[in-house]
């Protein structure tokens, strides 16, 4: 008796193979759903992701430096908390020197705001009369502009709910503000430190 021959596999047709992939209309379609998806949640996701991307655009642009000093003898931890303390005490100098300089132009933006209010009127009164449009004297429509500006002023803060609503809305958007600032050199920390590693 002869051996019986293992039975062969059939051969694969290559355009039955083909013809099972997804035509390019199915992967048109998936790649906009896969990019609807991914816009949804970075909009949903926005406030949490955006210290994780600038703390990651930061530690791209200081990896160089950090490289530079661990050839030098630095340990990565080392040279990532000293670079970290001297862009912090970089930014302090920065908003001490400049927060009295804005406080100061904001005073004098402030102070002259009537002066530039007057001038800017007087411009478009002559614009206006230049073209043959029939406008209020300049004293008439800045009166209007300034009563216009105080019923504005007097309705934000009509009864106390609407006051305490205000100040807790600024409040919880300060801290988040500030949670946001807060995280930004934390997870500049731990990615520049770790750069080599998810690289």
């Amino acid at each position: 008796m002869s051996p019986k021959s293992p039975k062969s596999s059939p051969k694969t047709n290559p355009i039955d193979s083909l013809a099972k992939l997804p035509t390019p209309r199915a992967w048109a379609v998936i790649l906009l759903l896969a990019l609807a998806t991914l816009g949804f949640t970075a909009y949903w996701l926005y406030d949490a992701l955006l210290p994780l991307l600038l703390a990651l655009g930061l530690a791209y642009a200081c990896s160089p430096i950090v490289d530079f000093l661990e050839e030098h003898g630095w340990t990565r931890g080392a040279a990532v908390g000293g670079l970290l303390a001297v862009l912090g005490l970089a930014f302090s100098l920065a908003v001490a020197l400049l927060l009295p300089l804005l406080i100061q132009d904001a005073k004098d933006l402030a102070h002259r705001f009537p002066e530039y209010a007057r001038q800017a009127t007087d411009r478009v009164l002559a614009a206006g009369q230049s073209l043959g449009f029939d406008l209020p004297e300049r004293e008439l429509l800045l009166q209007d502009l300034q009563d216009r500006l105080q019923a504005w002023s007097a309705g934000l803060f009509t009864g106390e709910s609407a006051m305490a609503k205000r100040f807790m809305a600024g409040a919880g958007a300060l801290i988040s503000s500030a949670l946001t600032l807060l995280l930004v050199p934390v997870f500049f920390f731990f990615l520049l430190r770790d750069l080599p590693v998810m690289r």
